[in-house]
């Protein structure tokens, strides 16, 4: 009977609680008082409950995990979440959950690249926006006055946004009106890493659709990219060609504003491939950001997305040292 007991104890302790350490990496110690919260991912999100760390930063909850469920623990810290997913089969016991201070300024935080598809058709311009911000340091920007600024045409229809943390999560968060016309205030953390946003709104076309705005933040490239049979023309644009996979064009803006003629129509390979998912999502009415199953229509057309992204890398290298070989 002995032997049983000890395996019954041992399977006790590794299947009846969840417990692990938050970890600050800003000042590289075990954080105390942050809110630890246990969440089961399946058909919605089971909130289990939530403890605070203690002055060792270690959390415990005294709960059975089912085999096969996914779950997440959320680590609440100075006004910011952090999520660590527990996939099926994870050991729940010495788990460690990475936080973050916050600040209102981080230099080392600022926008990588900022890419602009247009995809006219008929008398409509689809556009998404995606722009990558980048922290390379260990303070995660939270600023009461917003993340990111964009500008969009007079006349748009309601702009819709996914943001993709460091953890690769994307969630739906709104937009808030800025202070100026037709701007949009992104007020979402931007924690150590790279972190993604994704906006998407159409604008009327007309017969001759030209395609104005002005770049409110700082940091770059801004590429704008048109689907095969479309063309841009601006001054402010320079060409750098056409990406080979997909033979979309792709332009880099010089300066922040631009009035920019759209000619022809297209869309990019893989746009419409599965319908729109976006539509009928959930909206999160808590505080913290949740997880969102749904992929956003943009998340169809990844693998082109990211394939321009790279390609526009290298067409960017190549028109730079093509510029220096001639000087």
């Amino acid at each position: 009977m002995k032997p049983f007991f000890l395996i019954l104890l041992a399977g006790s302790a590794a299947f009846g609680a969840v417990e692990g350490t938050v970890q600050n990496q800003t000042s590289g110690k075990p954080q105390s008082a942050a809110v630890v919260t246990l969440i089961e991912l399946g058909a919605g999100m089971n909130n289990i409950g939530s403890v605070k760390s203690d002055a060792q930063g270690r959390f415990h909850f005294d709960a059975d995990l089912k085999p096969g469920t996914p779950y997440l623990i959320q680590a609440l810290h100075e006004g910011v979440t952090y999520n660590r997913m527990l996939p099926p089969g994870t050991t729940p016991a010495g788990l460690s959950v990475e936080v973050y201070d916050a600040a209102v300024k981080v230099p080392e935080a600022k926008v990588s690249q900022d890419m602009i598809l247009l995809e006219p058709s008929g008398k409509e311009l689809a556009v998404n926006e995606t722009v990558i911000l980048t922290n390379t340091g260990k303070t995660t920007l939270q600023s009461p006055d917003g993340s990111l600024k964009i500008q969009v045409p007079a006349g748009s229809t309601p702009v819709r946004m996914r943001v993709t943390g460091p953890q690769g999560m994307p969630i739906t968060r709104e937009p808030e009106k800025g202070s100026e016309p037709n701007t949009w205030v992104v007020k979402y953390p931007v924690k150590p890493g790279e972190t993604r946003v994704d906006f998407s709104y159409s604008v009327p076309a007309g017969d001759n659709p030209e395609f104005k705005g002005r770049i409110l933040h700082g940091g770059g490239p801004v590429r704008f990219v048109a689907p095969q049979g479309v063309k841009l023309e601006s001054p402010a644009l320079t060409d750098l060609g056409p990406e080979p996979r997909t033979k979309a064009s792709v332009y880099e803006l010089q300066g922040t504003q631009f009035a920019i003629k759209v000619s022809g129509s297209g869309q990019l390979r893989g746009s419409s491939e599965g319908g729109d998912q976006g539509r009928g999502e959930p909206a999160q009415e808590d505080n913290t950001p949740g997880v969102d199953m749904v992929k956003p229509r943009i998340y169809q057309r990844l693998p082109w997305v990211l394939s321009l992204g790279f390609a526009m890398l290298a067409v960017g290298f190549a028109a730079l040292y093509t510029k220096g070989s001639r000087a």
